[in-house]
């Protein structure tokens, strides 16, 4: 009643997070920009909590779908910005309708370059693309020198946060998932784990 709860921490679990309900606004971390719906777990914080902003529910929306932008470079970093991002935000504004936009990753935003990840949190921040981003991990983000998966993926959770979630937009739920298991030297299958399921 008073809102308590209390769950099972799995043992190898670094995130706590939650699916976004749809009557519910998308929440943006204010330093980054992008959505925020979890919490990294830390063996010093025995307590998690979450607030929730309730908004009517948008029955109708915009997902933008941003496939593999994989820059390898500072240069096509800047191309992603001046380019993509410009491209992002004239759509937005040139709409009348007033429908929410949003937009996600589809994966491989950076090509096995995981220091260029900052930059693209930065170039991704809503403040930057006026939309909240939503993130997909690709096989380019796993870093191809660890052959066990769960750890792979260590750059892009650093990132980005948790490598499958889900959210609640009007009446879809959108699933994202690491559908690529790892195995080093650029050796992967592409499957859903029985952890994630």
């Amino acid at each position: 009643a008073d809102g308590r709860y209390a769950m099972q921490r799995h043992p190898n679990a670094y995130y706590v997070y939650y699916s976004t309900p749809a009557d519910c606004k998308v929440e943006v971390d204010p330093s980054t920009g992008l959505p925020l719906f979890y919490q990294k777990i830390r063996k010093s914080q025995p307590q998690y909590d979450f607030t929730l902003t309730r908004q009517a529910e948008e029955t109708k929306f915009r997902m933008l779908a941003i496939g593999d932008p994989q820059v390898t470079t500072t240069a096509q970093v800047y191309r992603f910005e001046t380019e993509t991002v410009a491209d992002i935000n004239s759509y937005v504004a040139a709409q009348t309708d007033g429908l929410p936009t949003y937009a996600i990753t589809l994966g491989d935003i950076v090509g096995n370059k995981w220091e260029l990840y900052p930059d693209m949190v930065k170039a991704m921040a809503r403040s930057k693309t006026s939309v909240p981003v939503f993130q997909t991990i690709g096989n380019h983000d796993h870093d191809k020198a660890i052959g066990m998966d769960t750890e792979a993926d260590h750059s892009f959770r650093a990132a980005f946060g948790p490598t499958y979630y889900s959210y609640n937009i009007g009446d879809c739920h959108f699933v994202v998932l690491d559908d690529v298991l790892y195995t080093g030297s650029s050796n992967y299958t592409a499957e859903i784990t029985e952890a994630q399921m």
